[in-house]
């Protein structure tokens, strides 16, 4: 059960938190990422790992490509052929068939199965399978695989080991692009299999360099492979914890509640809508955990620490969220499955949180944040080392550094020409945190001015209502006894 002693420690949860920024925030919110992810030291010619290249110390490249299955009939792969991840068998019959000219038919209605017992029956439906996936002469021509097509790979490599059981962070490797005036460190043969390149030589570590985001003294050192594996985790634990795809919610953009269903709202007591609120929020907070408890690393913190993140950090994260439910063209918000307008809310006599949210919700919205930047900016801002009552900050700050580089990494990749970008996003959060405490002060204004509030989800309750002091009967104590087990 989840125990906090209210003193020192837990207070400033509630009362701080719309205290001034700290200094280690105001230089966070200062930082001008560099042009280069990592600045490479000057080296002279013989330096090792020149081309900061990443080899894996147990799997070759090759073997990493063989977690994927063919992507024709389902077999052992063997390499890249003809632009397409292949078993020798699929390669060999492509090979034949360009070579040939061949016309083949189907004897039945071209929509064959092939899989890796039938892939003989149906030569035509074979070919075309081969072809619709984007097998092709041409692709021989191209020689070298790009950077998107690389990070593509890496991640399919990535799902596939997760799925076969295969990977651990010792494990993950990755042959990152070098400065464009090297060779690629990852040739593309689409005709053959991919060469062995398992030379023993360690993966090279990257140290972060001393950008004020932190002291420094709680940076690790890190590959380039870890980077892509933490964004690859975070991703996957933010797309499995939200409620809508970008897709669903682009097809609602035309949904809007209509007068008579905001009438309806409108005519409920403003604490019973509140309440309404809460009960909707309430299923987002628990993703908003679930996205917390997947985090590489979040659960090998402290407990005491995991639940001061949460308590402080849920609420921003909703905000951050509802960033890509909102409407930019109309700017209104994804409520109750149909869009509503910042009117809709009116009954909350809250209209100057109201219009915050949406402000802010709209200026991350316009960001146009991908969904790897959103996950990895969710996460960071859950990972914050300055909170309150934290037991070791210094964990904490360790875990957010990786984080915030994996964003970094993002943001240099999809915004190469704006060295502010990774700015721009980190200074949304003083605020996220200005929202979020008016929210709270909010809360505790509504609890004095409505002794009889109706029952509020106990989640909600447990984060942002101000604790309910009980006596201890050993020490005379306050303790705060919450009604949910965040974590469990």
């Amino acid at each position: 059960m989840l125990h906090l002693v209210q003193g020192e420690a837990s207070q400033p949860v509630y009362a701080g938190r719309a205290a001034a920024l700290r200094q280690t925030d105001q230089e966070i919110f200062r930082l001008q990422p560099p042009k280069s992810l990592f600045p490479l030291p000057e080296q002279s010619s013989d330096s090792e790992g020149a081309n900061l290249i990443v080899i894996p110390p147990k799997m070759s490249s090759k073997a990493q490509i063989e977690t994927i299955p063919c992507k024709i009939c389902g077999d052992k792969s063997s390499g890249i052929h003809y632009g397409v991840i292949t078993c020798e068998g699929c390669k060999g019959f492509f090979r034949r068939s360009q070579q040939n000219n061949a016309a083949y038919s189907c004897p039945r209605n071209k929509n064959c199965q092939i899989d890796g017992t039938n892939r003989n029956r149906c030569q035509h439906c074979r070919l075309q399978k081969c072809l619709t996936l984007g097998m092709s002469r041409d692709a021989v021509k191209f020689g070298r695989m790009s950077k998107k097509q690389r990070d593509t790979l890496y991640m399919e490599i990535l799902r596939q080991q997760k799925e076969q059981g295969k990977t651990n962070e010792a494990e993950a490797t990755y042959i990152p692009s070098p400065p464009a005036t090297t060779k690629p460190a990852f040739p593309y043969e689409p005709q053959y299999p991919l060469p062995d390149t398992s030379a023993e030589i360690p993966p090279k570590m990257i140290k972060p360099p001393n950008n004020g985001l932190s002291n420094g003294l709680a940076y690790a050192m890190i590959t380039e492979g870890e980077i892509l594996q933490i964004t690859f985790d975070i991703t996957e634990a933010y797309q499995k914890t939200t409620k809508y795809t970008i897709s669903d919610i682009q097809s609602l953009w035309s949904e809007y509640h209509t007068e008579m269903t905001a009438q309806k709202y409108r005519s409920m007591a403003r604490v019973d809508f509140w309440k309404f609120c809460a009960d909707q929020i309430t299923g987002c907070i628990q993703m908003v955990v679930e996205f917390a408890k997947n985090i590489p690393g979040f659960m090998d913190l402290c407990q005491n620490d995991q639940i001061i993140l949460l308590k402080t950090g849920c609420f921003e994260n909703l905000l951050v969220r509802m960033s890509r439910e909102i409407n930019p063209n109309t700017n209104a918000v994804l409520f109750d499955g149909k869009f509503a307008s910042i009117d809709f809310f009116s009954i909350l006599g809250l209209n100057d949180l109201v219009s915050s949210m949406y402000d802010l919700g709209r200026s991350v919205c316009l960001l146009k944040l991908t969904e790897q930047e959103l996950a990895l900016f969710c996460a960071v801002v859950l990972v914050s080392a300055d909170r309150p009552g934290l037991r070791e900050p210094m964990a904490v700050e360790k875990l957010q550094e990786k984080i915030i580089q994996a964003l970094r990494y993002q943001v240099s990749q999809t915004h190469p020409a704006e060295p502010s970008f990774l700015a721009k996003i980190l200074m949304k959060m003083p605020n996220l945190r200005s929202v979020a405490a008016r929210h709270m002060e909010e809360l505790a204004a509504l609890k004095m001015q409505s002794p009889s509030l109706p029952e509020f989800p106990p989640l909600y309750k447990e984060l942002f209502m101000p604790p309910e002091p009980v006596q201890n009967t050993l020490g005379g104590e306050h303790t705060l006894h919450p009604h949910h087990h965040m974590l469990a």
